[in-house]
């Protein structure tokens, strides 16, 4: 609710409600959807080392299908981007990766 956001800041309050606790793996999930949204896209490696995880198979699977469909690219650093096509449709794999 804006107004009562606005109100606790007037009062000199915490305008902070809640707070989400993150796991290592949704915030691993997270940080590679966000990144595919951008034209760098995300190297896997880095990603796997920020967060001290390995990327689930089925999560393989899925960059492999997309890789397949046209509708994201492996470079030889191990960095994927999403294609043109691949911006077009893409919720379609964001839901085979989380």
């Amino acid at each position: 609710d804006p107004v009562e956001y606005v109100g606790r800041i007037d009062l000199g309050n915490e305008a902070e409600l809640g707070r989400e606790m993150l796991t290592a793996r949704t915030s691993l999930n997270d940080h590679l959807i966000l990144s595919l949204r951008t034209k760098g896209g995300a190297c896997l490696q880095d990603l796997e080392s920020r967060h001290g995880l390995a990327l689930e198979p089925r999560q393989l699977d899925a960059l492999a299908w997309a890789k397949a469909h046209g509708l994201l690219s492996l470079d030889d650093e191990g960095r994927v981007r999403l294609t043109q096509k691949g911006f077009m449709l893409s919720n379609s794999l964001f839901s085979k990766l989380v």
